[in-house]
């Protein structure tokens, strides 16, 4: 079959997007007053506008979203879920953003801020929260979005944080954490008054923090118990150094179970020389390893009458 040479076409190789690392950053801390939307009740739930983290509602880099409050699932008078709250919304929220050195002070891994009331009005108000916390999502690893909720600590964690009556927190009521959106909404929040037109409103002051629990849905981040899984000892006369390692075994049909562990002797290889045995074991210089033996014993020819 004749044959005919065929040019080779020579294409350039394709270029692979490179990969370019997130951005992430705690918030840098601030203050804010963030507009309250009191047309829509409850929290949105969804990921804010790029209004929305403009610099007037994200104060100290944290947008957040407040509506006016509804009914939340798990807030202790949640008689009808979803409905909007009676009573006048709060017009605006001064929102506090602390700064990472002083969150790292008070022991506060994550964005720690306050909230409270910006219209002037010293009685207490409801209203709904998104926190985006989009912007340090990949601050930490080991699935730390998903563990991330919104918690309450006392408002004197900020003044004395050693004292342990305030530096505990629990979760707020009702939180959840969006991780389609990266944002942790809320739907009813109580918040103070207007600390700068009623001092004495200090007292009840709003302390929050987007902090990541110990588990979450992708497994579980707690620390492991330190339970020992061998032993050793040191001679008090010859100063031999022995240590033991079980090894764990699949149960067994009938019978006992077998004891198995690595066994180690320093003073097993003292005064080892040219001529003496210097061979290791199977298992290593120093270490036995004796899984035990079954033995079959027979008569003699003579004991059958052979």
């Amino acid at each position: 079959m004749p044959v005919s040479p065929v040019e080779a076409v020579k294409r350039p190789p394709i270029e692979m997007p490179r990969w370019k690392p997130p951005v992430a950053a705690w918030p840098a801390g601030g203050i804010g007053v963030v507009p309250v939307d009191a047309s829509a009740a409850g929290a949105a739930k969804t990921a804010p506008s790029a209004a929305a983290k403009a610099a007037s509602a994200a104060p100290g880099g944290l947008p957040v979203v407040a509506r006016a409050a509804a009914d939340a699932p798990g807030s202790t008078d949640a008689l009808r879920p979803g409905v909007r709250v009676g009573g006048e919304a709060p017009a605006s929220l001064r929102v506090r953003v602390m700064d990472r050195d002083t969150a790292k002070a008070t022991g506060v891994d994550g964005a720690l801020f306050t909230v409270e009331r910006a219209d002037g009005r010293a009685d207490a108000g409801a209203v709904a929260l998104d926190v985006d916390y989009s912007g340090f999502a990949g601050m930490r690893g080991g699935d730390y979005a998903l563990r991330l909720g919104l918690v309450e600590y006392p408002a004197c964690v900020l003044i004395t944080p050693g004292i342990p009556e305030c530096s505990s927190h629990r979760p707020v009521a009702g939180a959840v954490n969006v991780t389609s959106a990266q944002v942790v909404s809320v739907d009813r929040l109580e918040v103070s008054g207007d600390t700068q037109q009623a001092p004495q409103a200090a007292d009840g002051l709003q302390v929050l923090a987007v902090v990541a629990a110990a588990s979450g849905p992708s497994g579980d981040y707690t620390r492991t118990s330190l339970a020992p899984t061998s032993s050793w000892a040191v001679g008090e006369q010859g100063a031999d150094f022995s240590y033991t390692y079980p090894l764990s075994t699949p149960p067994a049909v009938g019978g006992p179970v077998p004891d198995l562990k690595l066994s180690y002797s320093s003073g097993s290889v003292d005064g080892r020389s040219l001529r003496e045995n210097s061979q290791a074991s199977w298992v290593g210089m120093g270490w036995s390893f004796d899984v035990g033996y079954i033995e079959k014993e027979y008569r003699s020819c003579a004991d059958d009458g052979l």
